[in-house]
């Protein structure tokens, strides 16, 4: 009775069961399919903002390039005219220096620069002799302005090109002023060029005006320098140019269409404002990509800022990313549920085999090298002992020079071993192997080359490579002709566009035969050399006997 009432219960909770999974697998399968659908999508949005950030870094980049190459090169123009005063051999006159700077084609070459002058460092008390200098070389009178309490002055005596801007430039005491003070100390005190931070340039005119800078290089004294001041510094005066900076920065991007707003500061000015784009500070960041650069301008920190523009080419990603992500998503849970599991048991089963592959090629590899290395150390030891023998010329004196290429041999041995072939040296790698074979007869003169460093990959590799290449060396080679004339070479070189290290090994009358069998030693050095390291090895026979290159990719050994 009990198994007939107890039947039908147990089989209405299995059917009520299944109509409970039936009812929340497809809640289950949408909700899951929702959630990596937009989880997918929130990706390749996060990723597409990525590629375009990414994308605007290299714009950014490359404007502040442009900027930086060309406030270089005005800064060399500025330390070749200081060293044209320097080395001048005729005292300072207008005459040479316009003739220099006319040469310079500044419009051309130095676009937003204003001219170059020079102002010498003066005691103050001393302004009838800038006047002079003023009169001589513009037939202008014109006294040094404003009036100052500094014991030094710096007025502008020489500036070109000769315009109607620069001439109001004319007998203007530099010293005076606290920022361009500042610089002038600071070049004077370096000896290198000093920058300002931020000023209003006296050359400039009422409604047109700039935030300007100036740029001071100092002029030693030499023999045909007038000396105007006491100061112990030995600088005569300063070479200097003044900026426009909004003019300097079109003239960096002038063939740059840049799809951004800027504005450059001055950081070591508390973040005073050179130049910027009129609606910078207006524009929102909001959906906006933004970048920061900085750059070093004689001594000081700039800092330029970009935020994109709708002329930055982001394309209609948006509406693409929602679409990719709903319908791949779609595709890509109905496929991934069925295909998971078998795609883990195949892929665990391919993994398991190549383990047991490697691991059995490993061990054949490492009994196969066991066995070669212990036949040449052995036939390295007969050789020796051939070689020691047909030079001795005693029983004793075979006996110690014997044990002395023995100890040579097993001290080396030691040391690569105890090192693991981590982070060696070419050099020492080399001479290491060799020495083990010529002992003292060994010049490791005969090695040349820069100092090069090998990764632990590298030591390995090419440790086994030499260590064949000297055996070979030994059995087949004429054995006073190898202790006088083999050597090795390597450089850097540049092949196919990268950057490489040729191994050049010197070896007279030659260790490899045209008829000699290709045995486990060339197999191994060939696959240390090309497929572990990449790179390529070849023989060369000459008169003087046998020459074999190595070739490595740097980035294989580094």
């Amino acid at each position: 009775m009990s198994k007939d009432i107890a039947a039908p219960d147990a089989s209405g909770n299995l059917a009520d069961k299944g109509r409970h999974m039936t009812r929340i697998a497809p809640i289950a399968v949408l909700l899951s399919v929702a959630a990596i659908g937009t989880g997918m999508t929130m990706f390749v949005n996060a990723a597409a903002n990525r590629a375009a950030q990414a994308q605007f870094d290299l714009i950014a980049n490359e404007a502040t390039d442009r900027l930086d190459r060309l406030v270089s090169r005005q800064l060399l123009l500025l330390q070749a005219t200081a060293a044209h005063l320097e080395t001048s051999s005729t005292p300072l006159a207008r005459s040479d220096f316009a003739l220099y700077i006319k040469a310079l084609n500044l419009p051309k070459n130095s676009p937003g620069v204003r001219g170059i002058g020079f102002a010498p460092l003066m005691d103050t008390g001393r302004d009838a002799e800038a006047t002079a200098l003023i009169s001589a070389n513009y037939s202008v009178n014109l006294q040094v302005w404003p009036a100052t309490t500094q014991a030094m002055r710096t007025p502008v005596v020489l500036i070109e090109p000769e315009d109607q801007r620069n001439r109001g430039a004319l007998g203007y005491d530099m010293f005076n002023d606290a920022t361009r003070r500042s610089a002038i100390e600071q070049a004077m005190t370096s000896g290198n060029a000093a920058a300002t931070a931020p000023v209003r340039l006296v050359t400039e005119k009422a409604g047109e005006t700039q935030s300007g800078f100036l740029v001071y290089v100092p002029v030693s004294q030499n023999l045909q320098t007038v000396r105007y001041n006491s100061s112990s510094s030995g600088v005569a005066g300063f070479v200097y140019s003044p900026f426009r900076a909004g003019d300097l920065h079109d003239a960096a991007w002038a063939s740059y269409d840049l799809p951004a707003v800027f504005q450059t500061v001055d950081a070591d000015a508390g973040g005073s404002v050179l130049a910027q784009t009129p609606e910078f500070g207006t524009i929102s960041r909001m959906g906006k990509f933004v970048a920061e650069r900085e750059i070093n301008v004689a001594g000081r920190k700039w800092k330029v800022n970009f935020i994109s523009t709708s002329a930055f080419p982001v394309g209609n990603w948006k509406l693409g990313t929602w679409l990719l992500g709903i319908v791949s998503m779609l595709f890509a849970a109905a496929l991934a549920t069925a295909a998971r599991a078998q795609l883990m048991s195949v892929d665990a089963a391919n993994r398991l085999a190549a383990l047991s592959q490697q691991a059995s090629d490993d061990k054949d590899m490492m009994l196969q090298e066991m066995k070669h290395r212990i036949k040449n150390s052995i036939a390295r030891v007969l050789a020796i002992a051939r070689q020691t023998a047909s030079g001795a010329a005693s029983v004793e004196d075979f006996t110690n020079s014997f044990f002395s290429r023995l100890q040579s041999m097993s001290a080396a041995q030691e040391l690569l071993t105890r090192s693991h072939w981590e982070n060696a040296d070419l050099r020492a790698l080399l001479d290491g192997e060799l020495r083990q074979i010529l002992g003292d007869s060994w010049n490791k003169d005969r090695l040349s080359g820069e100092s090069i460093s090998l990764n632990a990959r590298a030591t390995q590799a090419l440790g086994l490579t030499f260590h064949e290449l000297a055996t070979n060396a030994l059995k087949y080679g004429d054995p006073k002709g190898i202790e006088s004339g083999l050597a090795v070479h390597w450089k850097s070189s540049e092949f196919a566009g990268k950057d490489v290290l040729v191994i050049e090994w010197f070896e007279p009358g030659g260790s490899i035969k045209s008829d000699q069998k290709a045995g486990f030693g060339s197999k191994l050095m060939k696959m240390n050399v090309e497929r572990e390291l990449g790179g390529a090895m070849e023989r060369f026979m000459a008169d003087y006997g046998l020459m074999i290159r190595i070739t490595l990719p740097r980035q294989s050994i580094a």
